[in-house]
């Protein structure tokens, strides 16, 4: 990953996994320890003997954040739970 702001998407075989952005690719991804046991992939959202990454760098300071949140809002990916039931939750005012 290379060490620029941007998002990133996680699927795990053919399912979109997890939604992520970081001002730091680089630095933030290995927290996920995401590791390859025997020809299958371990993440903290499951494991599959597939796993796509995909990336994209951001241009402007914090356009990351308003990508993640666009791309959750959006495809709903099942390692977002927090923030898609934060989006999702009726407003109190």
């Amino acid at each position: 990953m290379p060490r620029c702001p941007g998002v990133y998407v996680i699927s795990l075989g053919q399912r979109l996994t997890y939604v992520g952005s970081s001002w730091s690719l680089a630095e933030r991804f290995p927290y996920h320890k995401i590791r390859c046991v025997e020809g299958v992939w371990i993440t903290p959202w499951g494991g599959s003997v597939h796993l796509r990454i995909k990336y994209k760098r951001s241009k402007r300071f914090g356009d990351w954040l308003m990508d993640e949140a666009r791309l959750i809002r959006k495809l709903v990916p099942p390692g977002n739970k927090t923030m898609i039931s934060a989006a999702r939750a009726p407003s109190v005012w």
